[in-house]
């Protein structure tokens, strides 16, 4: 299954289970639905309060009675929070036939439990699999549109989005809309939005849109962040750990939840405004070459007396370059929660419909880049100058204290550190071969 199919049966499995939206049936009776173009589906609730290993067990057992023999489980990928686990295994059907099928189940501590498999014939699963979860869609919303089949960035996550608040009783997802594609005005990218969906502004791959129901997106917005444990970011930053203009100060090494929440906090600083409170219920790790890529499922609230939005959100964590700092690339939609649930199968098209034209705004961003490493060099060399002159100052002072001083040997130019009584005696009896060296002259590493 591609990665696009993965996140949309994220968001689907959330609008199943969480939203109540499933179709007859009991739960623990899961639903089956032949696929036309080959393979079968089971679907549903699980009974019970099942732990994550207790669902995948419930699952797999109607593979195991359906099929007659006990399927094998390859490797199982769970999200941060233990509660979606999913994985891919083989089976050896009555009549003999290899089967490969992929199971997905999520179990909450508390509420609805659920799982789905996709299975066909070894042969045909790989060609198969995609139209097994379209005709998922379709039998779930109501939607004729199916899954999107585009692979564009950003990577897709493999867990369900933020669930709604304890106590709701939210309905059921909504069938997707068709998306209407977009165009960036400086062509820096597209993506495909739903009807009613206003931009407000798109420029190199960074787009910000809102919906008609108190939604809104921002795709593509690169933060520039210091590490705060690297020692030349420490030299960058201001008294009380500041960073300096528009980067953030957050450890590379932090958890998603921490630095989602410190990306928040940081950006109202910067714009002098109460930092929001952020409760992140559940977060994702991504698979991806070079840096590090979280899905974040979460309730933000403004502290401005309106209801929290329900947000789910990407960030691809770029590797750190040069004084510990990288950046973060942000993509989010956020909204009220019953919205986010009635839309669920919709955001689950939106994510991947994003696409940017890199070698566009590579170019245009390379003056900048440079521009700004030129600028950081000569922050760094001045930094360094600073600390250099410091420490000369400081050796200087303690050769005073200690009643020291630097000798330089004029013949071979070799420094010591000797006695002041030992220093006068070489330097008077020897003029033309010791001379007291001036603590401007000092060597780093040798004198201090």
């Amino acid at each position: 299954m591609n990665r696009t199919c993965r996140l949309s049966l994220a968001f689907l499995l959330f609008a199943i289970l969480l939203a109540g939206a499933q179709t007859a049936g009991a739960a623990g009776a899961l639903n089956t639905i032949q696929n036309p173009g080959g393979g079968t589906i089971y679907y549903g609730a699980l009974a019970g309060q099942p732990t994550p290993q207790a669902a995948l067990g419930q699952v797999l057992t109607q593979v195991d009675t359906t099929y007659g023999n006990r399927p094998q489980l390859g490797k199982v990928v769970q999200n941060q929070a233990g509660t979606v686990w999913e994985g891919f295994f083989t089976v050896t059907d009555k009549s003999g036939t290899a089967m490969t099928g992929m199971v997905i189940v999520y179990a909450p501590k508390t509420g609805t439990a659920g799982g789905a498999v996709l299975i066909d014939t070894s042969g045909r699963f790989p060609q198969t699999v995609n139209s097994m979860f379209q005709r998922l869609v379709q039998a779930v919303t109501g939607s004729s549109q199916g899954a999107p089949q585009s692979t564009a960035a950003p990577p897709a996550a493999n867990s369900p989005p933020a669930a709604v608040p304890t106590g709701t009783a939210p309905t059921s997802s909504q069938p997707a809309q068709k998306l209407t594609p977009y165009i960036f005005p400086d062509h820096s990218g597209s993506m495909g939005l739903p009807p009613g969906w206003t931009v407000a502004r798109a420029q190199l791959g960074d787009v910000t849109a809102s919906g008609p129901n108190g939604e809104n997106l921002r795709f593509g917005l690169v933060i520039p962040v210091l590490d705060p444990t690297s020692g030349q970011s420490a030299a960058l930053m201001g008294r009380g750990g500041a960073a300096p203009g528009n980067f953030l100060a957050i450890p590379y090494n932090s958890d998603p939840a921490t630095m989602f929440t410190q990306v928040n906090a940081q950006i109202a600083q910067k714009q002098r405004m109460q930092a929001p409170t952020v409760t992140v219920e559940n977060t994702q790790n991504l698979p991806i070459q070079g840096g590090k890529s979280f899905m974040v499922y979460a309730q933000v609230s403004t502290n401005n007396g309106q209801a929290a939005q329900t947000v789910v959100a990407q960030m691809i964590v770029a590797p750190p370059q040069a004084a510990g700092a990288y950046q973060i690339t942000l993509f989010q939609i956020a909204g009220p929660g019953q919205a986010m649930v009635n839309e669920a199968a919709t955001i689950a098209e939106i994510f991947p419909n994003y696409s940017k034209n890199v070698q566009y705004v590579n170019a245009a961003a390379n003056a900048q880049i440079e521009q700004g490493l030129t600028q950081e060099k000569q922050a760094l060399g001045t930094v360094a100058s600073a600390i250099d002159s410091s420490n000369r100052l400081t050796a200087g002072m303690s050769n005073v204290l200690r009643g020291q001083t630097v000798i330089e040997n004029t013949q071979t130019g070799g420094h010591a550190t000797t006695s002041d009584q030992l220093a006068d005696w070489l330097t008077q009896s020897n003029p033309n071969v010791f001379q007291t060296v001036p603590e401007s002259q000092y060597i780093s590493g040798i004198d201090y």
